[in-house]
């Protein structure tokens, strides 16, 4: 599967990421094949699945999933605002379009399920559900279609059951591939680059937080990896020796002012984000050459100011939730969806104050 547009996460969960906003998982006994999708109106990935060889079973495939950016076909409706979407007049737009397209392949619809708003896990953003069958040729197919809006482009994740004698097995297949679609816009996170600064972390953090009265005992780098550790010195000069010394401390308050310059000072006006929150997800402690380093793992979560400034508006303005007839729910799902989400690395050498405790 050495696919452009399709990326191998994981390969013992069969976890992939599409154009860098979509992840799924994609599971056994079957065997997948992927292929890419790069047209003027879809780009993306189509993986088909195939029973894995037995001499009385042909290999073909059995069903397909495929995911697309669709962004660029006008013909693709719009499910960003799904408070406001009409599903009746979306999914008998969807079947007029469907019935057109299946006629010209001289294909009928056997069955068509209404479209219909789905959540698929908490957190998620909605989707849009539509089920229908095609028969064309004395074969029928069963089609599975979700649409959903990822960081401002339209997404279609489509099912496809060939063989309607396993139709209850591949149905089940399909919705587990769709359920486990995560909305993951890293081209977004893409930008909030690492600082590359021809002052240090030391000088800049002085110089931009005056709080630290007079900066932190830290020399070396941002500490985006071990070779770059922002290095805490327990004998620097700005150290009382009198007072006890808390280098876990100084750790938090560099990753606090790192997270704030990366995405409020570094940035342009237009570019910077708001409502940004960190926890930490993973700890641990290295000894190589004669040195300890300590690694943090982050999930940041921010919004960028303009999305920030939406939903404040929304939420303590006239009609937000003081009024009787404000939606929570629709709120949060809105907040959810706008919600930029990362992970970032914060190494420490630690060397000089490791197992001494506050001393």
């Amino acid at each position: 599967m050495a696919n452009r547009n399709s990326t191998l996460i994981d390969s013992d969960r069969g976890l992939f990421s599409i154009l860098r906003l979509v992840k799924l998982r994609l599971p056994g006994p079957y065997l997948w094949q992927g292929e890419d999708i790069d047209n003027e109106k879809a780009m993306g990935s189509a993986f088909h699945a195939f029973v894995p060889e037995d001499s009385n079973v042909e290999k073909t495939s059995v069903a397909s999933i495929i995911v697309a950016d669709v962004t660029n076909d006008t013909s693709e409706p719009d499910v960003s605002n799904h408070v406001q979407v009409d599903t009746t007049i979306i999914d008998k737009y969807l079947r007029t379009e469907v019935l057109e397209q299946s006629s010209l392949a001289g294909e009928e619809i056997a069955d068509w399920t209404p479209s219909r708003l789905h959540k698929l896990e908490s957190g998620a953003p909605t989707f849009l559900l539509t089920e229908y069958t095609l028969r064309g040729n004395s074969k029928e197919m069963r089609h599975i279609d979700l649409r959903i809006n990822a960081g401002g482009r339209k997404i279609v994740a489509k099912g496809i059951c060939y063989d309607m004698e396993r139709a209850e097995e591949l149905s089940q297949l399909v919705f587990s591939v769709l359920g486990s679609i995560v909305i993951s816009d890293s081209r977004k996170a893409d930008v909030i680059a690492p600082i590359s600064s021809t002052e240090s972390p030391r000088e800049i953090l002085a110089a931009d937080f005056k709080s630290l009265q007079g900066g932190l005992p830290i020399s070396g780098g941002w500490g985006y990896s071990r070779d770059d550790a922002c290095i805490i010195n327990k004998n620097d000069p700005l150290v009382n020796p009198k007072k006890p010394f808390n280098g876990v401390a100084i750790e938090y308050v560099f990753v606090e002012k790192r997270i704030y310059e990366e995405m409020i000072t570094f940035r342009s006006d237009g570019e910077k984000f708001s409502g940004i929150s960190w926890k930490l997800q993973e700890q641990s402690t290295l000894h190589e050459e004669g040195k300890v380093f300590d690694r943090l793992v982050y999930e940041i979560t921010a919004f960028s100011d303009s999305d920030w400034e939406e939903l404040k508006a929304e939420f303590e303005g006239p009609q937000g939730y003081s009024h009787c007839d404000f939606d929570i729910k629709a709120h949060e799902e809105k907040r959810q969806q706008k919600m930029l989400r990362l992970t970032r690395e914060f190494w420490f050498d630690i060397t000089s104050f490791f197992g001494q405790g506050l001393s």
